[in-house]
């Protein structure tokens, strides 16, 4: 036992709370996603939106995964964009948004965006980047990215974002 652990810390401000995450070094995703109890918005019998949540940051997508767990979504992560075109296909395409990082090794997040478009060009994409990217980026016309937010204010701008694309888009 005296081996010691590294931990990983993690504290993302959510407006005026914070979430702290410890995450063992190496540990898989699905053995952290029992750190939140797991809460789901129902409107009447419909189950809660699907998203799919794309970040090759494992810390991220662990938090990704938790701050909409906690907004009411059922959430699927993917590591990668070739994971996630997995995912969508696995879940017969039954996800009503995605939110993807940009940049990311063998397929970016715009290239997953179009691939996604061709297979269901209803479906809204929300575009995450460390770098200034903007709704005009070359790429972005084959998509369904409906906005583009920066990684610093994707934890505080995520949740009304969502809410306002998931209502304001066909079903």
């Amino acid at each position: 036992a005296g081996q010691g652990t590294k931990t990983l810390q993690i504290v993302v401000a959510v407006e005026s709370s914070a979430l702290v995450k410890k995450i063992k070094i190496g540990q898989n995703i699905s053995n952290i996603k029992s750190f939140n109890q797991k809460k789901r918005i129902m409107n009447g019998n419909l189950p809660a939106p699907k998203i799919l949540f794309v970040d090759d940051e494992q810390a991220l997508m662990v938090l990704g995964d938790d701050l909409l767990t906690d907004e009411g979504y059922e959430v699927v992560c993917a590591s990668s964009g070739r994971q996630a075109l997995d995912l969508f296909e696995q879940h017969e395409h039954q996800f009503d948004l995605v939110v993807t990082d940009e940049s990311m090794p063998g397929m970016t997040g715009i290239e997953l965006a179009q691939r996604l478009f061709v297979l269901a060009p209803q479906l809204p994409v929300v575009l995450c980047s460390g770098f200034l990217l903007s709704m005009e980026d070359e790429g972005v016309a084959q998509t369904n990215i409906k906005a583009v937010l920066a990684k610093t204010d994707v934890f505080l701008k995520l949740p009304q974002q969502i809410k306002t694309l998931l209502t304001t888009s066909p079903s």
